[in-house]
């Protein structure tokens, strides 16, 4: 499917790809990346962790211009997403009166965007007084997108009335409005909606609905989630925590076993709050400080923490490995690279970086 879209894959782990006359896979790793956008761009870019590509995202026009040469758009997606039929929703009359294309309604989508392959919008990024900064701060300063300030817009702020220090795509995108033409449309699905069909192509929701693509970035930090391989298949459904391949409707079958896995956490938990107040004291392993996630904080003091109006004590979990639970807000905290992980009683986990 999608045969009249070319898909090309760039990085450094790309064996067991599926092969087909509209893919094309370059092998080019961090420091390849580095050299070439250093050249492309007149700059000195020694970014240390791929993450942090994401922010050149609107420069793909230039830092690969040698792959988008020929073609009227090009753009951008995540590899964790399901995609549709793409020309059912870009369509030719789309094509043709937009310069700049979002998945989402309320801000640029960094998991899916399409640019018109023009010198303005392959420019665009350098009308940001920001721009080398960003792309030489070890930061993800979420370029491609809103910067951060998700809540605000989603609230249908102005974002050129949000007091903020840095640009992004969405910044330039309203700054330029009188020049460019760009379309923000409800396109995706998010979250862990359930009864997400994909058939011969076509991608639906509750069998009614067509869409664009179903982000996964939910599903896959879902700590009830089935995440095991599976091989591509034409036909499948996704339930709120697993993936059903085959041809047959499992829609009441994937609901049972979606409310069973979370029955049986909320279960596990309430035991593991009993075992864990009973239990010695351990020492609680996190650092002390604010981490944050958009507007919200999370304060830790030795074992007590605060999370808005809300204060509580931090315990050791006798159950969970590496789990802290949240007494007063009946939730737990893992330590991870950058922060720490908020896990909801969903299973819905939230990454809260130190600041």
């Amino acid at each position: 499917m999608n045969k009249s879209v070319d898909f090309l894959f760039v990085g450094d782990e790309l064996d067991g790809l599926t092969q087909s006359d509209n893919i094309i896979i370059k092998k080019v790793g961090l420091s390849d990346f580095n050299s070439l956008a250093s050249d492309k761009l007149n700059l000195d870019i020694n970014i240390k962790k791929a993450y942090k590509i994401c922010d050149f995202r609107p420069a793909f026009g230039e830092i690969f211009a040698e792959y988008t040469e020929g073609y009227d758009f090009w753009g951008y997606c995540d590899c964790d997403i399901v995609l549709g039929n793409i020309r059912n929703f870009i369509t030719d009359d789309i094509l043709d009166n937009f310069d700049y294309i979002s998945a989402k309604p309320e801000y640029p989508s960094g998991f899916f965007s399409l640019f018109k392959n023009s010198q303005t919008m392959n420019r665009l990024y350098r009308t940001s007084d920001y721009f080398e900064a960003i792309f030489q701060s070890d930061e993800n300063c979420m370029f491609d997108e809103c910067a951060g300030l998700y809540e605000d817009v989603i609230l249908g702020r102005n974002i050129l009335d949000i007091e903020h220090n840095l640009d992004s795509l969405h910044h330039l995108l309203v700054r330029n409005e009188e020049e460019i033409n760009p379309l923000f449309e409800f396109f995706s699905i998010e979250g862990l909606p359930g009864d997400v069909r994909y058939n011969n192509g076509v991608l639906s929701y509750k069998g009614e609905y067509e869409v664009l693509l179903y982000h996964l970035s939910d599903y896959k930090k879902n700590i009830l989630t089935e995440k095991k391989y599976l091989n591509p298949s034409k036909t499948f459904f996704i339930s709120k925590y697993k993936i059903y391949t085959g041809s047959f409707n499992p829609a009441v079958l994937g609901n049972l076993k979606d409310n069973w896995a979370v029955m049986k956490f909320n279960l596990s938990s309430k035991i593991d709050r009993i075992l864990t107040k009973l239990s010695p004291d351990q020492p609680i392993k996190i650092e002390n400080g604010t981490y944050s996630y958009m507007h919200q904080c999370i304060d830790i003091d030795k074992d007590k923490f605060r999370l808005h109006t809300i204060n509580g004590s931090i315990y050791k979990s006798v159950l969970f490995k590496d789990y802290y639970y949240l007494d007063s807000i009946n939730s737990y905290l893992s330590k991870n690279e950058f922060g720490i992980d908020l896990i909801e009683k969903n299973g819905h986990v939230t990454f809260f970086q130190k600041r």
